[in-house]
């Protein structure tokens, strides 16, 4: 996608994340060769089509996976995880002892 060009993947990759099907790639199923096939098939008779759906995903990108996305993202788990208590049994057995 960084690179201009649609992406086809599979739900167990993760594709379904990023990827929104006929407009920056394609979302074939898990170990099915005939679906692959087709969607590569796809691309390599609409040129067109293809070369708008990489200008798209290349938009997704510098959009949605900068990396300043990537750090504020970072820092909310950071942050999640700061504010909860921590629950470790040794800690339980200390807090009850006092």
């Amino acid at each position: 996608m960084a690179c201009g060009l649609p992406v086809i993947a599979t739900p167990a990759s993760g594709g379904n994340d990023c990827i929104t099907e006929d407009v920056d790639g394609a979302i074939v199923p898990a170990r099915n060769p005939e679906a692959l096939a087709e969607a590569i098939l796809w691309h390599y008779s609409n040129p067109d089509a293809t070369i708008e759906m990489g200008r798209a995903a290349r938009k997704k990108i510098e959009q949605r996976f900068t990396v300043e996305h990537y750090v504020e993202r970072i820092i909310g788990v950071y942050c999640a995880l700061a504010a909860r208590k921590p629950n470790f049994p040794d800690q339980q057995r200390d807090e009850s002892e006092q």
